[in-house]
């Protein structure tokens, strides 16, 4: 609940303690476990408000854990609809990252 009424704030809001705490809530680093949903919808969120370069490289990075599947699928569609998009520095900066050869592959896009 308390993420789907942060979907509603605009991005000034999305401070970088903010954003943190939407990376750890993906990638399950909080003692806490969220169920995909809520993980699905702070990727969106985090991918949406202007991510760090580091922030996008963690993301891209948790894309290879199995574990997340259904999670990591998620991100790399929206990270591909995000370069779509155009939505600036985010698309650049995804952009760079999906062209590095680690990520740039069919292992990692065949998710």
């Amino acid at each position: 609940a308390a993420l789907q009424l942060l979907s509603t704030y605009d991005s000034e809001y999305f401070t970088s303690s903010v954003k943190d705490s939407l990376l750890r809530i993906v990638l399950r680093w909080y003692p806490r476990q969220h169920n995909s949903t809520v993980r699905m919808l702070a990727a969106d969120l985090l991918l949406s408000n202007k991510p760090t370069e580091e922030q996008c490289l963690i993301l891209a990075e948790a894309v290879r854990d199995r574990s997340l599947r259904e999670v990591a699928t998620f991100i790399l569609r929206k990270m591909e609809s995000v370069i779509k998009s155009g939505l600036e520095p985010t698309s650049l900066i995804l952009h760079n990252i999906l062209l590095r050869k680690e990520f740039n592959n069919y292992d990692y896009l065949s998710v």
